[in-house]
């Protein structure tokens, strides 16, 4: 799904909508948007980092897949993957506490006091870009000698893990939590979301922030972390997660989807969740998310139908939604 926005010379933005997704040869019909004209939404400040954020992890992961029996998409060793992540995200804390904080902050004070008042949150990223820009060859040499010490035997890694996880479950255990009412159906809580599929203990809802397709498979008990899951939750999700990258791959004709869960250092709700990220490109040129169509009038309708090709598709393999 793609919507392509041009200046105009009012303050209105005429919006194209059309789907950038070509269906596979086996696919029985492809998933097409309607065009439209209207006044198009505004972005979501920070959506473009964080996505960017999401593709870089994904590159990440999947090595730990297995072949999946029925489906496609093989089948993630998420607790592997999370693992692997964790220690990826330490090195990367240490790396950037000594080699870009000292030099960053310094830049941000000399730059508050060139300016006279505090810096904008743009300027601040833009800084801190630069910074990391100009460091970028001892960063990551910083980062690669840390992680091989953080991994270099199984003790190292059980180490790293119960240090991580011992500073960061306090923090996890006071973000929001943004999916129990929806898991719940409690009035309201799904007005502005879009839930593929769901049994009793999974959900599959699309994640709105994010500026292009893109799913979450989440358990409805709650728990922070993949080590809280219970016996099986983990196989399950997995198994989900593989799902729903083939109902895109049927449906929107991408290739299989990155899937992974985020380590704790990067969380920013406290529900455990699987992201699942099919190839398919920005909704819009300048990174508008999901969460901005639904609330407008006018383009909710587009993308609902679009999602609910993809519905369709996981009902076929999965069965009804319960």
């Amino acid at each position: 799904m793609r919507v392509t926005r041009q200046p105009a010379t009012t303050a209105a933005t005429t919006a194209t909508a059309t789907t950038a997704n070509t269906a596979t040869a086996n696919t029985a019909t492809a998933n097409t948007v309607p065009t439209t004209t209207g006044t198009a939404p505004s972005t979501t400040d920070g959506v473009d980092g964080a996505f960017h954020a999401s593709r870089d992890m994904r590159s990440r992961v999947g090595v730990n897949a297995v072949q999946a029996g029925s489906t496609t998409t093989a089948l993630p060793k998420l607790l592997e993957d999370w693992k692997a992540a964790l220690y990826e995200a330490a090195a990367e804390d240490l790396a950037e506490a000594e080699v870009i904080a000292p030099v960053l902050d310094k830049a941000l004070q000399q730059a508050e006091a060139d300016k006279g008042e505090g810096l904008t949150r743009q300027e601040v990223r833009g800084l801190s870009k630069d910074v990391h820009k100009q460091l970028k060859g001892e960063y990551q040499a910083a980062k690669d000698a840390h992680h091989q010490d953080l991994t270099k035997s199984p003790s190292s890694m059980k180490r790293t893990e119960r240090d991580v996880l011992m500073a960061q479950r306090p923090r996890v255990a006071q973000l929001r939590d943004v999916f129990s009412a929806v898991a719940q159906n409690l009035p309201g809580a799904r007005d502005r979301e879009i839930v593929l599929w769901e049994n009793k203990g999974v959900m599959v809802v699309v994640d709105t922030f994010a500026p292009s397709p893109k799913a979450l498979v989440v358990p409805k008990d709650p728990m922070n972390l993949p080590v809280d899951a219970a016996k099986g939750m983990l196989d399950e999700l997995a198994y989900v997660a593989a799902h729903v990258s083939d109902a895109f791959m049927r449906g929107a004709g991408s290739p299989p989807a990155g899937i992974w869960i985020n380590p704790p250092q990067h969380l920013t709700v406290s529900q455990m969740h699987v992201h699942v990220l099919p190839d398919l490109g920005p909704f819009t040129q300048d990174g508008a998310p999901a969460k901005a169509f639904l609330e407008d009038p006018q383009y909710k309708p587009q993308l609902v139908a679009w999602f609910d090709v993809i519905a369709k598709e996981l009902e076929k393999k999965l069965g009804p939604a319960i």
